[in-house]
């Protein structure tokens, strides 16, 4: 939903201007994690010494706290915020 906002971004803040707008949304979030590399942040779960047991653990206060409508358009249920916590693993 929010491709064109990324490609956007990616036009703005990184002056990614070739491609398609998919292309530049991507390019656009490769650029982002490089940045925060850069600086000594890391990108992914597993840098943090976190895994698969981390993910359910979230994923469980969410819903013990009814956090199961998340985002803008509520369309991020706990199944969806588990599938962004595995990719980030």
């Amino acid at each position: 939903d929010k491709l064109e906002k990324l490609a956007q971004y990616a036009t703005r803040v990184w002056h990614i201007t070739e491609g398609t707008t998919e292309e530049k949304a991507d390019k656009a979030i490769a650029k982002t994690r490089e940045f925060f590399e850069s600086l000594g942040v890391s990108t992914h779960l597993k840098d943090y010494g976190l895994g698969e047991e981390a993910v359910d653990k979230i994923v469980k206060q969410l819903e013990d706290h009814g956090m199961t409508r998340l985002g803008e358009k509520g369309d991020v249920t706990p199944e969806v915020a588990r599938e962004i916590l595995t990719r980030a693993l």
